[in-house]
């Protein structure tokens, strides 16, 4: 970032505890990692604020970016397609503002702390009562 000359347009945040106060700030949260960690906490919390995602395929961020749905999604280790993605979103707020408002209902409806306790609840259940997947 700062051999590009962008130290005064890109953070790298890392440890964060005042995370409102972050998300509220960003244009865009752009998540690329390089291992394929399950589900994103950072990718969630950006969703459930209603702001922009670029992310990359890997691990289980498809399972809450829906490329054009709810975010967008780039190969992994693609920093050109990365890149013009924000530049996307920066530009289009009407594309953004579709994405976010896809994504806070996607959240709502599938990873609050209710939903997540009910799908536990029809796991254990159906375990106990010995018909798996019920």
């Amino acid at each position: 970032v700062a051999a590009a000359g962008l130290g005064h347009r890109v953070v790298m945040a890392g440890y964060r505890e005042d995370i409102p106060e972050v998300l509220a700030a960003m244009d865009v949260l752009a998540n690329s990692p390089r291992s394929r960690e399950g589900l994103s906490v950072a990718i969630l919390e950006a969703l459930a604020a209603g702001r922009p995602v670029v992310a990359t395929r890997v691990g289980g961020i498809p399972e809450i970016v829906l490329d054009g749905e709810t975010g967008l999604l780039v190969a992994p280790e693609d920093p050109r397609a990365l890149a013009d993605a924000v530049v996307r979103l920066v530009s289009d707020r009407e594309l953004a503002a579709r994405l976010c408002a896809n994504a806070v209902r996607l959240v709502r409806d599938r990873f609050t702390f209710e939903r997540m306790v009910e799908g536990n609840e029809r796991v254990y259940t159906s375990i106990v009562s010995g018909r798996p997947g019920r």
